[in-house]
C-alpha cells in the first residue's frame, strides 16, 4: 500500500487536511504546514499514516485507563480523609 492509500483511508484524510486547514494556519506557518501535510502524503518517512489508527485506538484505552485510576485515587483519597476524622476525635 502506497502512502497515498492511507491517506485516502477514513479519518486520515480528514486529520492530515486539519494541518493545513484555515484554523491550523492562522496559528502557525503556512509554508511549513503545507510541507508537513505533503511530506506525510507523499513521503511519511516515520510511517505515521500507517500507525495512526493503532495511536488514535490507544490513546482512546490510555484514557479509559485514566479515568478507572483517577476514580480509585479519588476513593483512596476519600477513605483517607475519613479515616483521619476517626484518629482525631
Amino acid at each position: 500500500m502506497f502512502q497515498k492509500d492511507y491517506y485516502e483511508q477514513e479519518g486520515i484524510k480528514e486529520v492530515v487536511d486539519f494541518i493545513t486547514s484555515d484554523e491550523l494556519i492562522k496559528v502557525g506557518n503556512k509554508e511549513r504546514l503545507e510541507r508537513l501535510q505533503n511530506e506525510l502524503i507523499n513521503k511519511d518517512w516515520f510511517m505515521t499514516l500507517i500507525d495512526f489508527a493503532d495511536y488514535c485506538n490507544t490513546k482512546e484505552r490510555m484514557f479509559k485507563d485514566y479515568e478507572k485510576q483517577r476514580l480509585v485515587v479519588q476513593k483512596v483519597i476519600n477513605n483517607m480523609a475519613k479515616s483521619r476524622v476517626l484518629l482525631i476525635r
